[in-house]
Order: structure tokens, then sequence, then C-alpha cells
């Protein structure tokens, strides 16, 4: 089927504790190194699953099926800051795989599995790092804190110059985070 496409994908997203808690990290590592481009506040997210460029079909079917799902709680922890080379700024999120793999078996047979799932939250991007730059970055220590999973969103991305969009197509929520 031709038309439209839509680059997709499955995330999780950050609690409000967390967040803050990120943004602190990334705060830090702004005034550590120069010329990054940071992640806007609204744009944190935990990507589950990229889906990448899918038709409406696609798009119907992958909202139909996690709205089946039985999403398992989830205690997310902050890790640790990292760089995935040569540009990306990341921090890790500890406690999101189950949730991964349900994404996984839900969507099974319509896109491959997940087999190298990290838990991250992009935090910034960078043309080029030095080594400085890049023990700065790993030396940063985000606030340990812990929150519940709450919700889990398919969504579309758009890329520009000005940076990627997100838009939230639809939302699942987590039964013991939302009741």
């Amino acid at each position: 089927m031709s038309g439209p496409r839509s680059r997709c994908f499955v995330s999780l997203d950050v609690p409000d504790d967390l967040q803050m808690a990120i943004l602190a990290a990334q705060r830090t590592i702004g005034q550590r190194v120069k010329g990054l481009r940071l992640t806007r506040p609204e744009n944190l997210h935990l990507t589950l699953k990229f889906l990448g460029e899918i038709d409406a079909t696609q798009l119907d079917e992958t909202a139909r099926r996690l709205s089946g799902v039985d999403w398992p709680e989830a205690a997310l922890s902050i890790g640790c800051t990292g760089i995935f080379s040569p540009h990306i700024v990341w921090v890790s999120i500890d406690g999101a795989e189950a949730i991964q793999q349900h994404a996984d078996a839900a969507l099974e047979g319509l896109f491959d599995a997940e087999h190298r799932f990290m838990g991250h939250v992009t935090i910034a991007r960078a043309r080029r790092l030095t080594k400085a730059a890049v023990h700065a970055i790993e030396d940063v220590l985000p606030l340990p804190l812990v929150a519940p999973a709450a919700f889990v969103s398919l969504q579309e991305s758009t890329l520009s110059s000005a940076g990627p969009r997100y838009r939230k197509i639809k939302q699942y929520g987590i039964a013991a985070a939302t009741d």
C-alpha cells in the first residue's frame, strides 16, 4: 500500500520527578560542555521501539495492538550519563525492560523485535566531542531517583532543521500508576 507515511515510535513517558533530575543533569552537562544541542524538555522520552516510516494501515494496526496490552508495573530509576559515539548524550533509565518486551510482543509479526534495548533518554547531541568533553559528561551523576512508570505513548516524529517535533498519537496508561 502506498500513500502518506509517518515516522513513528513507541515511547515510555518520563515521570515528572525523573524528568526534573534529568533536566538538572542536562543543565550541568550543558555548562561543562559547550556547543551541545540540548533536547527540549517536552521532547524527553525513553524510546521502547522505533517503528520507522509506516503507512496508515500499519499505524492503525499498531495503535490497535498497543491498546490491548496489559502493561506491567515498573519502578524506573535513573542510572548514569554517557555517550553513544559520536554524538548522542544520554541518561540511562533502568526498569523499563519488561515494558519494552510487552511492546515487542504486541507488535510481533508487524515489526522486528528489539535485540539491543538499552533504556535511556537522549539529553543532547553534539557534532564532535573531545576526550575532555566525554569525561565531563560521564562524570555527571544524576540524582538517584525512583518513580513508577505511568504511560506508554505511540508517537510521530517530524524531523526539521530546528530539531525533531514529536506528536503523541495515542497514550496508554499503566494501570497501577494511573489508578
